[in-house]
């Protein structure tokens, strides 16, 4: 019989319908005729949309398929598996004398999830129970799921790709129908190892199952330029192999193939955000063949780099926030991005932890800032916090917005193009440095993978941005030049009579610990001034009555006693290094009244200073001209210089403040 479908005038077609509905021997023998009449009939569900033109081509080829192989590459979600599974290979036993079907997938868990399908049919269809009869549940000695046809000696069989079913049969029949679907996923098709292993499968082991006359079907997608379905595809293609193969991407001549079901942009939009990444809705949905083989950040080098719990804070060296800003709010604008980078030194070795949940969003200046400005207080509190923003135009807005609260940010100059930048970073995360947070980081590794296919790459930037820039300043360079260095004259009556006088502290690196017993004892404290140069910015200013000396452990008290008592405010404190909060020197400290805060992080000096050193040399930090020369001599030569106890003092003390939000509020001193 010609096949027979819907495109009959209108009252041909509802004839057929009506007599498929009243003469069951009609019925029969148009159905065992026309795939596309058996799905309508038996599979038509009440108010489902006209049926496309790509499925009336697949039922056609399915119908008329002889012992050529069929591939079909279509979009996820486009009904192959229906069409295929369940519509065809029940056409095939219930109308065709099949006797013999094995489904096959990726695992087992999806070919049973197939079978239900079929076996739903069966059970609960009334129309085929009606015609066809009932049908039972069996297990074969392989331990697959199956089920018989009653009343026509018939067998569907489903099963993992991975096992083997060589010489299998249903009595005495051999396989008559291979379907297999989806036999590949974004993991496996990653591995060359498993692309050969699949094929090989293929050549000695499913297709000698079956016998000269048995049809092979294979759905799937192009998930990589080397899959099974792209090298099926060539060999058919090349003649090699006898067979047909058909693509169905989602657009066609940039229309959708199934308008009844996407019949607009909205319905296209909602299935594109629920595809979950660029490249998931390109290789699934578009068929494009997007290689990870010239990746610049590979898959496999982010393999077990996952944590649930950050190392020790003692080992911690430093925090940076590296951001890449866009300031429209526009929905076609780019995202700002913001990542947050945990540097730890154990046992001599960088190690570099991205923190859950970097920000992916679009933002407003005023947003940024405020965003920013909230992560430093919250990460601050676990160590050296520093702030890099791609200086870029009016980005350059965002740092020195920062900067008026306290905050220095520095703007960081864009060099080389995005890729090149990203490919300098990707060496770190070769090497097996960077970790991710289990959770939260899954759209950061999706653009480091899919980086020049993701629509979006602001995550991936401000990530290759924060890695170079932890990379340049751990190399060796001088820290402060003297031009670096701003100063204030404490004889220029005028300045300070204008001045106002806020928060006070000090910053104490003590020479008694057992880390450096006979070293120097460095005091060195600070205070807030407004109106410093007739303007309302917060400066704070050294004060030169520097302490750098040898001393016992009385002789640190009473030093430390005489700066309270000379600078003290409403809120002031004492910062040191990294101590036992149970440690005598903290708790004398804390008897004379101040608060006392040990200092986070590691005792990684050098770190430390590195992101002190950007208020200095903002003009946030200012120092006398006369009383700081040691100080400002061990800034300079810093790494030369044999004694820096007193820069570590006021790294402390500069630090402190603004993790205790000192410098960027203001409460008067009367000093």
């Amino acid at each position: 019989m010609e096949t027979i479908d819907e495109n009959l005038p209108k009252d041909q077609r509802e004839e057929i319908i009506r007599r498929m509905v009243e003469d069951p021997v009609f019925r029969r023998a148009i159905c065992e005729g026309s795939l596309y009449w058996f799905s309508q009939y038996y599979f038509h569900k009440e108010g489902n949309a006209r049926t496309p033109d790509f499925h009336r081509e697949i039922l056609n080829d399915l119908q008329n398929l002889v012992d050529e192989t069929y591939v079909i590459a279509a979009a996820r979600g486009m009904g192959k598996s229906t069409l295929a599974n369940l519509i065809y290979a029940l056409w095939r036993i219930l109308c065709k004398d099949e006797k013999f079907v094995i489904i096959l997938s990726a695992t087992q868990r999806q070919s049973d999830v197939l079978l239900e399908n079929v076996r739903d049919e069966l059970e609960d269809n009334d129309h085929i129970t009606e015609d066809f009869g009932p049908v039972k549940r069996s297990t074969d000695q392989w331990g697959r799921a199956g089920l018989e046809v009653g009343n026509y000696d018939a067998k569907i069989i489903a099963g993992s790709v991975e096992q083997s079913i060589r010489s299998l049969k249903h009595r005495q029949y051999r396989p008559g129908l291979f379907i297999l679907d989806d036999v590949e996923d974004a993991t496996s098709v990653k591995s060359s190892d498993a692309r050969e292993k699949l094929l090989e499968r293929y050549v000695r082991d499913i297709v000698p199952a079956g016998s000269e006359d048995t049809k092979i079907v294979i759905l799937g997608g192009i998930l990589h330029q080397n899959s099974f379905v792209a090298h099926m595809k060539k060999l058919i293609l090349e003649k090699k192999v006898r067979g047909l193969y058909r693509e169905y991407p989602f657009f066609k001549n940039g229309a959708c193939i199934w308008p009844e079901r996407f019949p607009d942009q909205e319905a296209i939009d909602r299935l594109r955000l629920k595809s979950g990444s660029e490249i998931a809705w390109r290789q699934e949905y578009l068929l494009e063949v997007i290689s990870t083989e010239d990746a610049v950040i590979k898959p496999e080098w982010l393999e077990g780099q996952d944590y649930d719990d950050m190392p020790d804070d003692a080992d911690l060296r430093r925090i940076l926030i590296s951001v890449d800003p866009a300031v429209s709010e526009d929905d076609k604008a780019a995202f700002t991005a913001i990542v947050i980078f945990y540097e730890y030194v154990i046992k001599g070795k960088t190690k570099l932890y991205i923190a859950a949940h970097p920000v992916n969003e679009r933002l407003s200046f005023h947003d940024i800032n405020e965003r920013i400005k909230n992560l430093y207080r919250v990460h601050a509190a676990r160590g050296p916090v520093e702030v890099v923003v791609e200086g870029i135009a009016a980005q350059q807005y965002i740092t020195q917005e920062l900067g008026r609260d306290g905050i220095y940010a520095r703007p960081v100059t864009v060099k080389g193009d995005k890729r090149e930048r990203l490919a300098m970073a990707g060496a770190a995360v070769q090497a097996k440095l960077v970790y991710f947070h289990r959770t939260g980081c899954e759209a950061l590794k999706e653009q480091l993978i899919g980086f020049g296919y993701e629509l979006y790459k602001d995550l991936a930037d401000a990530f290759s941005q924060g890695i170079n820039e932890l990379l340049k300043t751990n190399e060796p360079e001088r820290i402060v030049e003297p031009e670096d260095i701003h100063y204030v004259d404490f004889e220029d009556e005028e300045t300070f009579n204008s001045a106002q006088a806020g928060n006070s502290s000090t910053g104490i690196h003590f020479g008694i610990t057992k880390n450096d017993i006979g070293a120097y004892t460095a005091i060195v404290s600070g205070m807030i001034f407004l109106h410093i140069e007739g303007t309302g910015r917060r400066t704070l200013v050294i004060l030169p009555d520097l302490v750098n000396e040898k001393l016992g452990f009385a002789q640190i008290l009473s030093k430390a006693r005489q700066h309270y008592h000379d600078y003290h405010s409403i809120y002031y404190y004492f910062f040191t290094e990294r101590m036992d909060p149970e440690d005598t020197a903290i708790k004398e400290l804390e008897r004379m009244g101040p608060h006392v805060r040990p200092m986070p992080g590691s005792d990684d000096g050098r770190a430390r200073f590195i992101i002190a050193a950007q208020y200095i040399k903002m003009g946030a930090v200012r120092f006398p001209k006369k009383g700081c020369e040691d100080l400002i001599r061990q800034m300079i030569n810093y790494g030369v210089e044999p004694h820096t106890e007193l820069v570590d003092a006021m790294v402390y003390l500069i630090l402190g403040m603004l993790r205790e939000n000192l410098m960027t509020s203001f409460s008067g001193a009367g000093w």
